[in-house]
């Protein structure tokens, strides 16, 4: 059986590339399917022609990837979806909505330690923000609730310079 897609080769220097300037692996076909992963984890300010400039970008794509181990697909179906975001009645924020109710199912005796669904919902909405300075900044994602705890992290929009003006 061949493979078509030898790996992803999604990386962030890929966001940039048009189909002729693609480093062709001598496979039109799968050079066609990495460049459109390469779309899928495109910030809508890089689809919309803005010059990819790293960070804010870097943050969309793991806010992509986040969606992706929760929903098990790609949070936007075209680039139209990517610029339009998690809006209020999009797909993409149904399905995450979705799964964020799963916390209703922890039953009495949980951890309450323990990572939540909701709390891998809010870092993934904060993550893809249509507008890149509301992203938190990657020192900020490894501060996130998710990651330390509610106790210890942040939620909500913002919620990291609110936890830096309280002090803590």
């Amino acid at each position: 059986v061949r493979h078509v897609l030898r790996h992803a080769r999604v990386r962030p220097s890929l966001f940039l590339c048009s189909a002729s300037s693609f480093p062709s692996s001598r496979d039109p076909l799968a050079d066609a399917v990495a460049l459109s992963l390469a779309r899928s984890f495109a910030a809508p300010e890089v689809l919309k022609g803005a010059r990819y400039s790293g960070k804010e970008q870097d943050i969309w794509a793991l806010g992509v990837l986040g969606y992706v181990l929760i929903c098990g697909e790609c949070p936007f179906w075209s680039p139209d979806e990517a610029m339009q975001g998690l809006g209020p009645d999009t797909r993409a924020l149904a399905a995450l909505r979705a799964k964020e109710r799963l916390d209703d199912n922890v039953g009495p005796g949980g951890d309450e330690a323990a990572p939540r669904m909701s709390d891998a919902v809010d870092l993934v909405r904060r993550c893809l923000e249509i507008d890149a300075a509301e992203r938190p900044s990657a020192d900020a994602v490894c501060d996130h609730a998710f990651f330390v705890g509610r106790e210890d992290g942040w939620s909500g929009s913002r919620g990291w310079e609110r936890r830096a003006e309280e002090g803590l």
